[in-house]
């Protein structure tokens, strides 16, 4: 009977090709150019009335500066997709019940596009020939979501990783 089993249903279906490339480059990283890869980023305080449905206040820009080995060709950043709401892509305040009600924080890249986290769309950078140092720039704003924001704390963080070629 197992070998009347074996025999039926199974039949390849297709072929996953997996590719990749390890390098030898390493680097360091540092947000705002101090300590390392971990960073503080502070929004300024805004008004309730600043974040009416819709609305963005607060724009503070940050960096991720990259010191390599060797040089690099261009880099992205990859988020994972935690603390983000599936709706909108952005990060959800985490401050509990003291934290402000219907306030995501945008994450906006070197372009100023703002990156959907789920998506992980932020735009590559590319770099000139040569290149072992540079500055990412990026921006962390406030979002009302779906309705008016209520006065609250906000936390929340993204953990990220820097793909670079």
């Amino acid at each position: 009977m197992l070998f009347t089993l074996a025999g039926n249903g199974y039949a390849a279906t297709g072929t996953i090709t997996i590719s990749g490339k390890v390098l030898a480059t390493t680097c360091t990283v540092k947000v705002n150019n101090a300590g390392t890869g971990d960073g503080t980023v502070v929004l300024p305080t805004v008004s309730v009335s600043d974040l009416k449905s819709g609305e963005t206040a607060g724009d503070t820009s940050f960096t991720i500066d990259m010191n390599c080995s060797a040089a690099v060709d261009n880099v992205k950043p990859y988020f994972e997709p935690t603390n983000v709401d599936a709706a909108t892509g952005y990060l959800v305040n985490t401050a509990g019940t003291a934290g402000a009600k219907n306030v995501e924080i945008q994450l906006l890249d070197h372009t100023n596009k703002v990156i959907n986290l789920i998506a992980n769309d932020a735009t590559a950078m590319d770099l000139a020939d040569d290149t072992t140092a540079t500055q990412l720039r990026y921006t962390a704003r406030y979002y009302a979501s779906g309705a008016d924001a209520v006065a609250g704390t906000v936390s929340t963080s993204a953990v990220y990783t820097l793909n670079y070629q």
